[in-house]
């Protein structure tokens, strides 16, 4: 796999990362402002990267204004739970948010997937790899990311051309990964892409783990014990 990379100006970088913000319905900054509800997992398990999130975002309404457009950007904290998610797509939109972007975690997404498809609020996933999110045919739903068999493809590729290049000889892995939505998503396509790709090496064991848990040493002596040529891991930032 190879990568087209070019220079860009502080000024397109930021119109770049905003361009979720704006899209679908953008008005312009003489007009009345659209209402975006903003879903993040601000506190709870998902908290770091929620936080990431919400500071990239906070330069948004700037940056679009700048541009010409009026947007009020609400943010709201999911507390990386599926059931407050849907409480707070609810309440968002009960209060006039005309579109709704979230929320960073399969499980939530899909959470507040359901409610803006009742109530026929745009949604655009912000960051979120669940395949079901674009695969169960909502109308109301832009994904802004790629699916896990995506990004389970891109790796495999990306293994396969820097194993040749680097005259490595893999002939035994070790696959590792959460067990919460995402993990599961990624095992799954795992599964499904891993025989299609003629990759060198074989995938002798695959092992599920609670990313909430504070010690992963029984799973971590039982890859010791296999001894395999290359450990593919699927995790959050706390557990890598």
């Amino acid at each position: 796999m190879t990568a087209k990379t070019g220079w860009i100006d502080r000024r397109s970088l930021l119109a770049g990362a905003s361009a979720t913000i704006a899209a679908p319905a953008i008005v312009r900054a003489q007009g009345k402002a659209l209402k975006i509800a903003l879903m993040l997992p601000r506190s709870g398990f998902f908290a770091q990267a929620g936080q990431s999130c919400y500071r990239g975002a906070l330069a948004t309404p700037k940056v679009l204004s700048d541009l010409g457009y009026n947007v009020e950007v609400v943010h709201i904290d999911t507390e990386s739970s599926n059931d407050v998610s849907r409480t707070q797509a609810e309440k968002a939109i009960n209060d006039g948010a005309q579109c709704v972007i979230g929320a960073f975690e399969s499980g939530n997404t899909i959470a507040i997937a359901q409610v803006c498809e009742q109530r026929k609020v745009p949604l655009i996933c912000n960051i979120a790899s669940a395949p079901q999110l674009t695969g169960q045919g909502y109308q109301y739903l832009v994904r802004n990311f790629m699916t896990g068999p995506g990004l389970v493809t891109n790796g495999l590729r990306l293994i396969g051309e820097v194993s040749k290049a680097a005259n490595l000889e893999l002939k035994t892995a070790v696959f590792m990964h959460s067990n919460d939505t995402f993990g599961t998503a990624q095992s799954q396509a795992m599964g499904k892409i891993f025989p299609t790709l003629n990759m060198p090496f074989k995938i002798v064991e695959s092992i599920a783990y609670d990313p909430k848990a504070q010690d992963l040493s029984v799973e971590v002596t039982k890859v010791r014990g296999i001894n395999p040529d290359l450990l593919m891991i699927v995790t959050r930032a706390g557990d890598a």
